[in-house]
Formats: structure tokens, C-alpha cells, sequence
């Protein structure tokens, strides 16, 4: 698995993204009664975040399908490809 490292010009490009994620999808749609409540919560959200929420990098997938689909591929790749003696 590789990870997509940021441009020269962009170096907090994804910290960004995740951030305003976090806002959109998280802060600004429970209206929470103290903020030790919303602090309880945030871990849950961050794993949905990393693993099932589609990312716009992975072509709207989320990171554990394409995951799973790349498994697949090389799966497929190393099982159909043919040695030629």
C-alpha cells in the first residue's frame, strides 16, 4: 500500500481536508450538551473517517473498499499471469 504524500505546494492539503470534515461532519451536526460528551465521541468518528467514509482521493471510495479491491487486483494479477519458460 502506498500513501499519497502532499505536494511541495500543498503540504497541509490533507490535514486540511480532514479538518473541514471533521467540522462539516462531525461539530456541526450534534448538538452536544458539554464538551467532555463531544470528546467521548470523537475516536468512533475518526475511525469511521479513516476506514468507511468515501474519499475523493480513492475515487469515492472508502479506504476499506479500496483496500479490499486492491487486494483483490493483485490477487488476480499473481493467479492469471503465466510463466513463460
Amino acid at each position: 500500500m502506498q500513501f499519497a504524500k502532499p505536494t511541495p505546494r500543498q503540504p497541509g492539503l490533507w490535514i486540511e481536508r480532514f479538518f473541514g470534515s471533521f467540522k462539516r461532519d462531525y461539530l456541526s451536526h450534534q448538538p452536544w450538551e458539554t464538551l467532555a460528551e463531544a470528546m467521548k465521541n470523537i475516536p468512533a468518528w475518526i475511525v469511521r473517517y479513516d476506514e468507511f467514509a468515501p474519499h475523493s482521493d480513492l475515487a469515492m471510495l472508502s479506504p476499506t473498499t479500496f483496500y479490499q479491491l486492491s487486494l483483490t487486483e493483485s490477487h488476480t494479477k499473481t493467479t492469471t499471469t503465466r510463466v513463460q519458460f
